[in-house]
């Protein structure tokens, strides 16, 4: 019978943990992070509970995590700002408090960002400017103060932008319609205001645009009639006026 690894030793091997859709709970357990060659660790939809462990961020292999629909709190570490090889990062759907951390800025790979559903509060940290590759910003339904920050429109890469449900004020940017490949804009349940910008017509990729229940004004552009693509559009719950332009 072969002898009884222990788990200092499995460690060396495991290249990918995947334990999503289960009922475990309880907190993460610190022996994951000694699994230093991990390129894949997956725990989300479990009853998991308490905080995400600090010493996650020393899996510097690791190019995909989802901790999302859990129940976890506390602060996001920031910690997981060093693992420089990280590309998708998924911690939706938990209990998550305190700000975004500016650590998260330094991760170069990182295509996909999602912390949707949780209670992160602060202003959208500038650092994230810096992530040039990113493809999917999704932070709905949190307390998030401040305005659109300006980094958002030289996102090149930007395919899905998704900042409903916060306390976000001010204008919607102009150097949004800059952004080429987005396909989804999504500012709803905000108090933005001032008037929709034309420049949103330039975005020929778009599919969806929602802007409901913010304190909008002026007129529908009428830019936004060479959106061939466009399958949804939300303006529901605003202060516009003028005439429904013809599309």
């Amino acid at each position: 019978m072969e002898a009884y690894q222990p788990v200092w030793e499995i460690s060396l091997y495991v290249h990918a943990l995947s334990l999503s859709g289960n009922s475990f709970s309880g907190m993460i357990p610190i022996f994951v992070c000694s699994f230093t060659r991990l390129m894949v660790l997956e725990l989300q939809v479990n009853n998991l509970n308490g905080s995400i462990p600090s010493c996650l961020g020393n899996l510097s292999s690791l190019p995909y995590l989802s901790l999302q629909s859990n129940q976890l709190s506390g602060s996001i570490p920031a910690s997981l700002g060093s693992l420089s090889l990280l590309r998708e990062l998924y911690l939706r759907d938990n209990q998550l408090s305190g700000n975004i951390p500016d650590s998260l800025g330094n991760l170069s790979s990182l295509t996909d960002l999602d912390l949707d559903d949780n209670q992160l509060s602060g202003s959208i940290p500038t650092s994230l400017g810096s992530l040039s590759l990113l493809r999917g910003l999704n932070l709905y339904s949190n307390q998030l103060i401040g305005s659109i920050p300006n980094f958002l429109g030289n996102l090149s890469s930007l395919a899905d932008l998704d900042l409903d449900d916060n306390r976000l004020n001010g204008s919607i940017l102009t150097s949004l319609g800059s952004l080429s490949l987005l396909r989804g804009l999504n500012l709803y349940s905000n108090q933005l205001i001032g008037s929709i910008p034309d420049s949103l017509g330039n975005l020929s990729s778009l599919t969806h645009l929602d802007l409901n229940y913010n304190q909008l004004s002026g007129c529908i552009p009428a830019s936004l009639g060479s959106l061939s693509l466009l399958r949804r559009l939300f303006l529901y719950n605003n202060q516009l006026i003028g005439s429904i332009p013809d599309p």
